[in-house]
């Protein structure tokens, strides 16, 4: 594990995309490609730490995001799966009111682009990783290959994306209660989408305000929850194609994040993520 791998104390370990090297460079090349994003999600940064995990795991994914049936799957559930006016839309005034410059920076669209793209995809993959695990030694289902291209990648560059440590402590703050269970601390996640967001505190606070009395009443939970169900199921249907990961399986830590990946933040920022994207279009 390099220097920049290890758990800079409160936040999640990873290998960062400037320091990956040799196989784990190869595959987050193809993530991005795949995905049509020029990003690589969190939780496959994380799993990156453990040495030869991401290697087997994409031994097994890399067919069916190949073949493109994960992608498409994910994005469709997606659009289906996010009410209209979950997020009102943020007007150029609003944004003034709020201290911000009246158009939302085009390196930040971009970042929410990305996501957009990339946490679906996330989610139905982890989700199937966990069914794999729960098939046990079953033998797989071959998938038959086809012909698919991916989208074109996202035109332009994405805003930055600030490390946790460089994020001031209020905002960490606000952005841990933009979230579900227990918020009394800080969450070990900073997720990816969040910090690529503190360029823009307004912003943030915005969120917060729009977004807490949904967490707090259930509301956000409920279609969240209806959205993780959706891709539950797609991602039981896509286990059948995996084979067994013996590395992944007798790993109970990697596992575990896995599970609470899946259950809070991936379907949240999906959800917030699209929802926010349309808001912005339609100010």
């Amino acid at each position: 594990m390099t220097a920049d791998a290890k758990n800079a104390g409160d936040t999640l370990a990873e290998i960062p995309e400037s320091s990956a090297a040799g196989s784990i460079a190869g595959i987050y090349a193809e993530l991005r490609r795949l995905s049509g994003a020029p990003v690589v999600a969190l939780i496959f940064r994380h799993l990156a730490t453990h040495p030869g995990l991401l290697e087997q795991i994409w031994g097994e994914l890399a067919p069916l995001m190949q073949n493109g049936l994960v992608q498409e799957t994910a994005w469709t559930i997606t659009r289906e799966s996010v009410p209209a006016g979950l997020i009102p839309p943020i007007t150029g005034d609003v944004r003034l009111a709020a201290g911000l410059d009246r158009n939302t920076p085009q390196g930040l669209l971009n970042a929410i682009d990305a996501y957009n793209r990339v946490n679906p995809v996330n989610l139905v993959v982890m989700l199937s990783l966990l069914k794999r695990l729960e098939l046990g030694s079953a033998p797989a289902t071959p998938i038959a290959p086809r012909a698919w291209s991916p989208p074109a990648p996202i035109p332009g560059a994405l805003s930055a994306m600030v490390r946790p440590a460089d994020i001031p402590p209020h905002l960490r703050r606000v952005i841990n209660d933009i979230g579900f269970g227990d918020r009394s601390t800080l969450d070990t996640v900073v997720p990816s989408l969040m910090r690529h967001f503190a360029i823009e505190p307004g912003l943030l606070g915005l969120l917060h305000v729009i977004l807490t009395p949904k967490l707090r009443d259930g509301s956000l939970r409920r279609v969240t929850d209806a959205f993780h169900a959706r891709m539950r199921d797609a991602a039981g249907e896509l286990a059948l194609h995996l084979r067994p990961m013996p590395l992944l399986a007798a790993l109970p830590a990697p596992a575990e994040t896995i599970r609470t990946f899946t259950s809070t933040w991936i379907p949240l920022m999906t959800i917030v993520g699209t929802a926010l994207r349309r808001s912005l279009a339609a100010s």
